[in-house]
């Protein structure tokens, strides 16, 4: 028989950590050039001084996050109001940071309730889906920064808490969520309809359909998703009025691309942050019959042309690296731009998760994966810049799928990439370099 930690504990470790990690966060770290977070910052000081009008050009997502922070601070009673001179920084540096570290408590808040949230969702009794939620790297880091990913993961978490685990499918609360969603990341409109087309695949793909129930199974879809497709309208409306672009401020910076490679990204990130996923390799090798790994050869083939297809639409403007700690560059730079590390590594993914397909094909092939993948790449595949933090959401729901899923495939795939305790162990460790670099003032904490 196991130990087992009691949730209750885990929560009052994992606020006793944020509360280290927030003082540490404020007392040492030096914001560096090239983050986001100081145009967050003033957008946030705008609205505090009631500015509601005023959107800075640098700043490019929809207002919630900062509308939030402002509204935070504002309780707090701080006086901020002559802080409104740091747009044009002029700001006591002082007084900047002492502002700072009261924005970036909201962070820490949205955190911890979307780790409450999965911890409903979690069903498992080791509690390790929540552990490697809580420890995941890409999300450790913006948990104490004024980003809008904890806004985003916490809405699009919810939002997918109460569409696929709780029974009581209220369309009025569904649609606040996914509207506040939209409102904290622009691109959630494209999560918040991966559940009509996962029906849409399950009726008109998975079922014989004639032309006598067509127009039934399309009443039922409007009727069923119906908060999602009024979403989808505003959005497109706001689309057209924005003179046909997602972002607001600087359309420059965001422009909308055909950006396929983002793939590749995603591929290896994932397998960054997952490095027990690799043991896949090792199983297909060993316990595999011919048959089996005539297979898996077969569909690594395939993929690998795919991958090769993807990197044709590199867009990526390399010269952003060169002379910036930009924490992508040493990827970038040292791999993925080497023809040859390039290739090398394509060829391994391609193997790797061709192994999946093989042994997975049953699970991969369900609506609801289907309509993940679609969703997952089209979130990520019209942004230029390669940017990890785009992959969260869709890291964050494929666990929630394969965690919902009751048969043995489910707890192979749950085993390589949530539900052990190597993963985790190598987020710590990532974790603990992350904040070592940032309490050492090196800027570079961005290393992911």
């Amino acid at each position: 028989m196991t130990f087992q930690i009691p949730k209750y504990l885990i929560f009052i470790i994992i606020i006793v950590i944020y509360i280290i990690i927030h003082y540490l966060t404020n007392k040492y770290y030096q914001v560096p050039e090239q983050s986001d977070e100081p145009y967050h910052l003033n957008q946030t000081l705008i609205y505090v001084n009631n500015y509601y009008k005023n959107y800075l050009p640098s700043v490019t997502t929809f207002p919630l996050t900062f509308i939030i922070t402002s509204l935070y601070l504002k309780f707090k009673n701080h006086g901020y109001g002559f802080l409104l001179n740091d747009i044009t920084n002029k700001i006591n540096r002082n007084d900047y940071f002492i502002f700072l570290s009261d924005g970036r408590v909201i962070s820490i808040l949205m955190s911890l309730i979307t780790l409450f949230i999965i911890s409903l969702m979690d069903n498992n009794n080791n509690n390790l889906m929540l552990i490697t939620s809580f420890t995941f790297p890409l999300k450790f880091l913006y948990s104490f920064l004024i980003y809008t990913e904890n806004f985003s993961i916490l809405l699009m978490t919810l939002y997918y808490y109460f569409e696929n685990c709780n029974q009581k499918n209220n369309k009025y609360l569904l649609f606040i969520i996914g509207l506040l969603s939209i409102l904290s990341r622009q691109l959630n409109i494209i999560w918040i309809n991966m559940f009509p087309l996962m029906y849409f695949i399950q009726i008109f793909f998975y079922k014989k359909i004639n032309i006598n129930i067509l127009f039934d199974s399309i009443k039922e879809i409007i009727i069923k998703y119906c908060h999602v497709f009024i979403l989808d309208i505003s959005f497109i409306v706001f689309f057209i009025v924005n003179k046909f672009s997602f972002v607001l401020g600087d359309k420059g910076s965001h422009k909308a691309k055909i950006h396929l490679t983002q793939i590749n990204h995603f591929l290896f990130y994932l397998l960054w942050h997952f490095p027990f996923l690799n043991f896949k390799l090792y199983d297909m090798y060993k316990k595999s019959n011919i048959k089996n790994k005539e297979k898996w050869l077969k569909n690594s083939f395939i993929l690998f042309l795919f991958l090769q297809f993807f990197h044709l639409f590199m867009i990526t403007r390399i010269n952003i690296f060169i002379h910036t700690k930009h924490y992508n560059r040493y990827y970038y730079l040292g791999i993925y731009y080497k023809f040859f590390n390039r290739n090398c590594l394509l060829i391994y993914l391609s193997l790797l998760y061709g192994a999946y397909i093989t042994d997975y094909i049953k699970i991969f092939k369900k609506p609801k994966f289907i309509s993940w993948l679609i969703c997952n790449i089209l979130s990520f595949s019209i942004e230029g810049l390669v940017e990890p933090r785009y992959f969260i959401n869709g890291i964050y729901i494929l666990i929630f799928l394969i965690n919902n899923e009751d048969n043995k495939e489910r707890e192979e795939l749950s085993y390589y990439l949530f539900n052990n305790k190597i993963n985790i162990s190598f987020h710590i460790i990532q974790d603990i370099y992350m904040i070592y670099n940032l309490i050492t003032k090196k800027n570079n904490a961005y290393v992911y």
